[in-house]
């Protein structure tokens, strides 16, 4: 969709804000958003103010049902490595 530079914070509050102008300035339809894929970071997973969690609030309010994945092929690479 975008690429936006975060240079102060990046909580899961400031990472939605940045996703949700990107969908309205695009004038993607909040309907055919289904899922979303992250790191696992605390940004993104927090439970009431991570970037999933909102996400999965206002997609409800279109009654969309968002599923969340969690990319786990990077840590998986970071565990394989010896010291």
């Amino acid at each position: 969709m975008d690429l936006i530079p975060k240079t102060n914070t990046t909580t899961g509050s400031d990472l939605y804000d940045c996703v949700e102008k990107c969908l309205n300035e695009l004038e993607l339809d909040w309907n055919n958003f289904s899922s979303i894929t992250t790191d696992g970071s605390p940004a993104m997973l927090g439970v009431k103010a991570g970037l999933v969690s909102r996400l999965k609030s206002k997609a409800m309010t279109y009654a969309v049902n968002l599923k969340s994945l969690h990319y786990i092929i990077h840590q998986k690479s970071l565990c394989s490595k010896k010291n």
